[in-house]
């Protein structure tokens, strides 16, 4: 990466939407913050890293078309990192996340849920990286994807673990619509398109463990 060439951003104040920058970016954050809304370009390569103490809690859905881009986030020491997505699909994209553990005391909690709304490709690579000599971290990593087209799905979920002091843990799952919630939503007088949309939304929401309030 060329330091010339990133965007570097401290994020100072409270603020409900993230707007991924184009190109390479560094994004310092200073506070605590609780993201609802991640917009993202077509190209981007972003790094963000937490101080000390911090906690990142992103819970949104994203809509991807055509999109090749990164984010890594670094945490640093007693970090708590919720982040929990959803990516709703659709043209070719490629996505990787990283979580990269430098320091002791930290939570990772990473949860996304992938569905594609036309027969087109995705692949997801999830990585969680654990340096040597850190001590005292929790990392739980969860993939799953809805396949409802025909379309080609890949996940590369990975976990490197180079410390022995650290509870860690990932899954990958892929599922399809269920023929008997589709059943029950249609003897409802639910429309097929309709229903296969609302089933979508209720799995992409899922990745959600409470609701985000202002508070």
């Amino acid at each position: 990466m060329n330091k010339l060439s990133v965007r570097v951003i401290d994020i100072l104040e409270s603020i409900d939407t993230l707007e991924v920058p184009l190109g390479d970016s560094e994004l310092h954050f200073k506070r605590d913050e609780i993201i609802k809304e991640i917009i993202i370009p077509k190209e981007f390569n972003t790094v963000w890293y937490l101080d000390d103490g911090k906690v990142l809690d992103i819970q949104c859905v994203i809509d991807t078309s055509h999109v090749n881009g990164s984010i890594k986030i670094i945490s640093s020491m007693n970090n708590n990192l919720l982040f929990h997505l959803g990516i709703s699909n659709e043209g070719d994209s490629r996505i990787d996340l990283i979580n990269q553990v430098v320091g002791d005391n930290n939570n990772s909690e990473i949860q996304v849920r992938v569905v594609s709304k036309s027969d087109c490709k995705i692949f997801l690579k999830a990585t969680g990286y654990l340096i040597d000599n850190t001590h005292n971290n929790t990392y739980l990593e969860d993939i799953k994807y809805l396949n409802e087209y025909p379309s080609s799905i890949t996940c590369l979920p990975e976990l490197i673990v180079l410390s022995d002091d650290v509870s860690a843990s990932h899954n990958m799952t892929v599922g399809s619509i269920s023929e008997e919630e589709l059943f029950y939503l249609e003897s409802r007088g639910i429309s097929s398109d309709k229903a296969r949309e609302m089933i979508r939304n209720s799995f992409l929401l899922s990745m959600k463990r409470r609701e985000v309030s202002d508070e």
